[in-house]
């Protein structure tokens, strides 16, 4: 029978898609100097170095991966600062370089993806669905 403080030294974790933020790359930590990692396991260590298969899915097809966030609420514009909308869209590479400036393009094309403030993808004409006013009436409640 397994005792609880068998698993103090063992800890899962996992990174995640700095596009869509899911699950990658789980690893198991194994140490037993740091004593009690419960603290950690089933945490995201950091983002992954590489998109997740998905997201690799639409770059290999083409497409320059764009994250929608909220520039205002995004902070120092770090990954882990950036006040993301929920909405992702892939657009052709040949349709973004007509729709961005040469340097952001360029950026875009280097990581397979770039970050784009909702008020500019919803005047270019992606389907956004984010409501900045929505979320702090809820934020309220």
């Amino acid at each position: 029978m397994k005792n609880e403080k068998d698993n103090k030294f063992v800890a899962i974790v996992h990174e995640i898609c700095i596009i869509c933020c899911s699950k990658m790359n789980e690893q198991i930590l194994v140490h037993r100097r740091f004593g009690d990692m419960s603290e950690v396991d089933g945490k995201a260590m950091r983002f992954a170095s590489t998109p997740c298969e998905e997201c690799m899915k639409g770059i290999a097809m083409g497409a320059i991966m764009f994250i929608v966030i909220d520039v205002e609420k995004s902070g120092d514009m770090k990954p882990g600062s950036w006040y993301r909308t929920g909405n992702i869209f892939g657009i052709r590479k040949e349709a973004a370089r007509r729709i961005f400036d040469e340097k952001k393009f360029a950026d875009a094309e280097k990581y397979g993806f770039a970050l784009i403030d909702y008020k500019d993808a919803i005047e270019i004409g992606m389907p956004v669905d984010y409501d900045p006013n929505q979320i702090q009436k809820q934020n309220k409640s």
